[in-house]
């Protein structure tokens, strides 16, 4: 009651693990919204592995409370790999956790995890427990587990063996999965549920870009697990080319740009939520074939070509006050740079400065507000992709003023050396680049003088690239960028009740 007291006279209060529950429940009483949103708030961003399924609980005793009851579960779901291995993972309930396996949106790579996860908990009470396996096993995605683990680990199992029901389930799957291989065996999705993939955590977002015949301003989205594309039902308020696309907190940011012939200065924010567009403070310079990324919330355009000059300024956006501020200047001027972070540090790669395309690579300390020049790469590029990935900064493709480049080659921080990597299948330039889950995504792009509307996709464990579905959209220039942890990410990855039905 004294921390109530004081909140209502100064409008502050200490919040602890300790005593938010009662705080809030206090609040709730008493009705002080105030202290209510201050108590919702220090819960949300103290989310952990460790106390979401406290918290959710909490919030599911307590209704009035939906907000951080979403973002707990949310937090459940998607660190559900990390959850499961835990104490906390065997106190669920048996309806909590069926309730949990069965959702598309339980963010797991392997199916393998969510089996092992089912056999932990009745194992922790297995004389109690073991009549719940068939009923939880029919949750599992069963004909998306491999056929060795399957006949390893699967059919094998005490649990099983000794349940009837368990037994139907699994030799059900397995003529589902051997009608798979039968029927369609590059198959990438079905909507039985035995067989249907759940949904990643994360969404590759391509957004416009330009064609032979027009601009185009549709944004489509790939699902990995499924590897399809499907258009998004938002579009950009105008079809425009040569801008830059950054994700960063639920909002994509497209910042620079041409419509027509028109430059624009004026940065455009899409709320993924709400699907509404919003016109924010221009920077302080036109800026065609920017670099662009995101580090500690803040937004960075580096060079450019404003319509008369190859640019070394950069810039930086304050998203809370909307506001963008110059940043120290490059020491080189560039166009068509590719951009990244990494250990906040932003990368500046290649480029060109209107003579020359760029070999070399400047490195911006936010902290001090300093650039410097690091290890050239080993190849001159320009229109080129530039990404963090696997602890490197990675440098894609682009052109060397002579022609269009499939040459790969990664960034070593710790000792300043760059290596090359196993070349794209195709050369392309102004492409878009992302990283999905544990691969690097390529998109679209110029290949000599040719549009080009495959993706390719590279993982560094095999060092080798793949061909993905392609957009079906010949198109250079286009925006690529990876959402994730939005509240509805299944407006943005492909429905699984439209992918084929094994009968």
């Amino acid at each position: 009651m004294r921390l109530i007291i004081e909140f209502v006279y100064t409008g502050s209060i200490p919040v602890t693990e300790q005593n938010v529950k009662d705080l809030l429940q206090a609040a709730e009483y008493f009705n002080i919204n105030n202290m209510k949103g201050t108590c919702s708030t220090f819960l949300e961003e103290h989310l952990s592995v460790e106390n979401c399924t406290d918290i959710w609980r909490f919030a599911n005793t307590f209704h009035p409370f939906p907000a951080f009851q979403q973002k707990a579960f949310l937090h459940i779901i998607n660190h559900f790999e990390e959850l499961a291995p835990s104490k906390k993972f065997v106190h669920f309930t048996v309806q909590e956790l069926g309730n949990l396996i069965e959702l598309d949106e339980l963010n797991v790579k392997k199916e393998e995890t969510v089996f092992e996860a089912v056999l932990e908990w009745i194992k922790h009470d297995a004389e109690v427990r073991k009549g719940h396996m068939a009923g939880l096993l029919s949750k599992v995605r069963l004909a998306l587990l491999p056929v060795d683990y399957v006949i390893n680990k699967v059919i094998t199992n005490e649990l099983i063996v000794s349940d009837t029901n368990s037994l139907i389930l699994v030799e059900d799957a397995t003529r589902i999965m051997n009608a798979i291989r039968l029927i369609r065996p590059d198959a990438s999705g079905f909507s039985n549920l035995v067989a249907r993939p759940r949904l990643p955590k994360v969404s590759l977002l391509a957004i416009g870009g330009l064609t032979d015949w027009s601009r185009v301003n549709t944004i489509v989205a790939y699902d990995i697990r499924v590897n399809r594309w499907v258009t998004v039902t938002c579009t950009l308020p105008h079809p425009h080319n040569y801008y830059c696309i950054v994700f960063l907190g639920g909002n994509l940011y497209c910042v620079g740009g041409l419509i027509r012939y028109c430059k624009l200065i004026r940065v455009q924010r899409f709320n993924l939520s709400t699907q509404t567009w919003h016109y924010l403070a221009p920077m302080n310079d036109f800026r065609l074939n920017a670099g662009i990324t995101a580090v500690d919330g803040r937004i960075y355009a580096v060079g450019g070509y404003n319509g008369r000059h190859h640019l070394n300024s950069a810039e930086c956006f304050i998203a809370k006050e909307n506001q963008w501020i110059l940043i120290a200047p490059m020491t080189e001027r560039r166009s068509e740079p590719g951009c990244t972070a990494l250990e906040n540090k932003i990368y500046v790669c290649g480029g060109f400065n209107g003579i020359d395309s760029l070999r070399s690579v400047e490195c911006y300390h936010p902290d001090n507000n300093q650039w410097t020049m690091i290890r050239p790469m080993m190849t001159r590029r320009s229109g080129l992709g530039v990404i963090a990935y696997t602890d490197h900064v990675y440098a894609v493709g682009g052109s060397d003023g002579f022609r269009v480049l499939c040459s790969v080659e990664a960034y070593n921080p710790t000792n300043n050396t760059w290596q090359e990597v196993t070349s794209m299948l195709s050369p392309r330039r102004n492409f878009g680049i992302a990283v999905v889950e544990d691969f690097l995504f390529i998109v679209g792009g110029l290949s000599e003088q040719t549009y080009n509307k495959e993706v390719e996709y590279y993982h560094a464990m095999s060092g080798k690239w793949s061909l993905a579905a392609d957009t079906r959209n010949l198109c250079v220039a286009r925006g690529c960028c990876v959402v994730s942890g939005l509240p509805k990410m299944s407006n943005f990855l492909f429905p699984r009740d439209c992918l084929p039905r094994i009968p």
